[in-house]
């Protein structure tokens, strides 16, 4: 009898407690919000899942498929698309990524070593998943996110999209006087994970990215994850990009391999350091990196990047260098402007008096 009164006093008392969540003060909110969101992605310390991107605007389609390991901090993916593969591995505050580009004879490999919460590789899905937010200079974890300086920030509990979810919308100051607005919705029903998110900037309401979360999975009672994310990108209502990405084969707080969290960079590949801001080529196992090693130009991109562990995030490029044009190719340029020289005295020769 005593758990039936238990029970019937909390079924009348329910709607007065949902007014009360309601009514929270923002801070109490959001420390709520901060502190079961945190919870929810501390659940799960080990992650094996296949991910598969697809930039779904157009006629064609580009697919980019990975095989995604994290424990901890550490992350390792083995990336692939039409273009080549990259292999990266992100581990003590460093990534390293070597890139492979399938019938590119003069580079057809490079790796680069470099800090930066910058997006880690395009099948990301801690990023795809809107596991770790945007900030205004950068991708950061949810408390980052919510402490970083802002113009404003308001945390309230909304109705949107047919789910009781609480909205957080942060203005942050970039460069001036550019200011990005982030929008960000967690759902309690998944234990405070990110469903949406909505980025503007604020002085052109006209444009924005919005990252929605359409599935989540439960690998174990209680413990949920995101498989599936729609991403679109919009001026002025016209789609500029698209993208979905999905999740399978997910396999969480299982133990693994060790060796899986190790890269190797193959000796002679040239190599793009961006914590020296040096480049060389990577040494053999009784040689050392050169002391002289030359400074990183402000060349092109090709192919595999970096970032840091903190910042969870990074893009995929590899910087080729100035000093990587091949010989033939200033051979060849010297000998067209001598022929064009040698045209044009001529032609002044023939001119008359």
């Amino acid at each position: 009898m005593t758990c039936i009164a238990i029970v019937c006093v909390l079924v009348r008392l329910a709607p007065a407690l949902t007014i009360a969540l309601a009514l929270m003060p923002g801070d109490d909110l959001l420390e709520l919000l901060r502190r079961r969101h945190q919870a929810a992605v501390d659940s799960v310390q080990t992650l094996e899942c296949t991910v598969e991107v697809r930039d779904t605007l157009g006629k064609s389609q580009t697919v980019t498929r990975a095989k995604y390991f994290r424990s901890g901090n550490r992350v390792r993916v083995s990336e692939s698309t039409q273009k080549g593969t990259i292999e990266a591995l992100l581990r003590d505050g460093i990534a390293t990524s070597i890139g492979h580009e399938p019938g590119n004879k003069l580079y057809p490999v490079t790796a680069a070593i470099s800090p930066g919460n910058k997006w880690f590789v395009h099948s990301d899905c801690y990023v795809n998943m809107l596991l770790v937010l945007p900030a205004a200079d950068s991708r950061r974890p949810i408390d980052q996110f919510l402490d970083q300086v802002h113009k404003s920030r308001t945390v309230q509990r909304v109705r949107e999209d047919g789910r009781d979810l609480v909205r957080v919308e942060v203005t942050s100051p970039s460069q001036p006087p550019v200011v990005w607005s982030f929008t960000a919705f967690f759902d309690p029903q998944v234990n405070y994970l990110a469903r949406k998110l909505v980025v503007a900037r604020a002085d052109r309401p006209m444009g924005q990215a919005v990252t929605v979360i359409t599935r989540f999975a439960e690998p174990a009672p209680g413990l949920f994850f995101p498989v599936e994310s729609r991403f679109e990108d919009t001026v002025n209502g016209k789609i500029e990009s698209a993208r979905t990405v999905s999740i399978t084969g997910l396999n969480v707080n299982q133990p693994i391999p060790e060796s899986v969290f190790t890269i190797k960079i193959p000796a002679g590949v040239r190599v793009h350091n961006r914590i020296t801001n040096t480049t060389y080529q990577q040494p053999g196992p009784n040689q050392a990196v050169p002391p002289t090693a030359s400074p990183t130009s402000n060349g092109g991109f090709s192919g595999a990047f970096i970032a840091n562990a903190d910042g969870q995030v990074a893009t995929a490029e590899t910087r080729v260098t100035d000093e990587d044009t091949p010989t033939w190719v200033w051979v060849g340029a010297g000998l067209l402007t001598a022929l064009g020289l040698l045209a044009f005295s001529q032609a002044l020769r023939r001119r008359p008096a």
